[in-house]
């Protein structure tokens, strides 16, 4: 292993032909150090365009790998998996994302999301609404960042039994996926505890509201936060009808 990392340093792309034919070793500490090794060497443009059995098999391997790969490594195969990662990757990046605290590493937070949204494993990001706390939050988050209609569905089905940051964490996604589907859900919303949850079915209705719930969201030009009140208004300004002059 002192010679791939030695390889490793001088960077030399002659290197890459035998790296790739070693990644097929019997042992996978040498598996895992080849491929760190051509991480290294390689640009991820570099990795993309490898054919389709030296792809493949690099893939596997940083799948299997990611977890317990060092800090900075993470990061590499993270960018990686954005540009090769496929639906059985998904998987990986979730196992990291279970040891993630998204409140103290926020870049590797923000990583992760952006492998699994390269990935687009839509239904693995439904079925986490199912899971623990922080599986539900990462499934919510990246439904918001790529879910559409019938997965804003599958969030609104859920949202009313969750309380503190998951359903923030809803709202937020329900929020960024609109559709006048959601209205109905938004404007229940509205009616909720948390001033979080509320500032973001505003937000929405903003974009999705009905001239009849002009009524509704008056009310919440009198609420105690000074952010609600904006967002009432703005909401009103933005459904811009003749109720919303009176």
């Amino acid at each position: 292993c002192a010679i791939l990392e030695a390889l490793g340093i001088i960077g030399s792309h002659d290197a890459v032909r035998p790296l790739l034919d070693m990644l097929g070793a019997k042992g996978q500490y040498v598996r895992f150090a080849v491929a760190r090794t051509l991480l290294t060497i390689m640009s991820t443009d570099d990795i993309a365009s490898l054919d389709d059995p030296d792809r493949g098999t690099l893939k596997d391997i940083l799948d299997a790998y990611l977890v317990e790969a060092e800090d900075e490594v993470q990061y590499r195969i993270l960018s990686t998996l954005e540009r090769i990662g496929a639906s059985s990757s998904a998987q990986s990046i979730i196992d990291l994302a279970g040891r993630v605290d998204h409140d103290n590493e926020p870049d590797k937070w923000e990583a992760v999301k952006s492998a699994l949204a390269a990935v687009g494993d839509i239904r693995t990001m439904v079925n986490l609404l199912d899971g623990d706390e922080k599986s539900v939050i990462l499934g919510a988050e990246m439904l918001g960042r790529m879910g559409g209609e019938r997965e804003g569905l599958e969030l609104a089905s859920r949202v009313f039994s969750q309380q503190g940051y998951v359903k923030r964490s809803m709202t937020e996604a329900l929020a960024r996926i609109g559709g006048a589907g959601l209205r109905d859900t938004m404007l229940r919303l509205t009616g909720d505890q948390d001033g979080h949850v509320v500032a973001s079915a505003l937000r929405s209705l903003g974009e999705i509201g009905d001239p009849d719930d002009i009524r509704k969201i008056r009310k919440f030009l009198q609420h105690p936060y000074p952010d609600v009140q904006d967002l009432a208004l703005d909401a009103i300004a933005r459904i811009g009808t003749a109720k919303a002059e009176e």
